[in-house]
């Protein structure tokens, strides 16, 4: 998933349930040295769901009142 806010600023909820937050790496697309966005890797094996929506919200690291949310159905 790729989001702006980064690491502590990111939430995410695979069928209701929260997931837990691996890592997040910040992405420089274009090679001038400033972060353009973060992959962030998310957990979402416990408890065990086979389907369901995965939502996502990315918090501004600029501005906590800024944020996006998205969402997939996983199935």
């Amino acid at each position: 998933m790729i989001g702006y806010g980064g690491h502590s600023y990111d939430r995410a909820k695979f069928a209701g349930n929260e997931a837990i937050q691996l890592d997040s790496e910040g992405v420089d697309l274009d090679g001038d040295n400033i972060v353009d966005g973060f992959i962030d890797y998310w957990d979402i094996s416990k408890p065990k769901n086979t389907n369901g929506t995965f939502e996502f919200t990315a918090t501004s690291i600029n501005n906590a009142a800024v944020s996006k949310s998205t969402s997939i159905y996983i199935k």
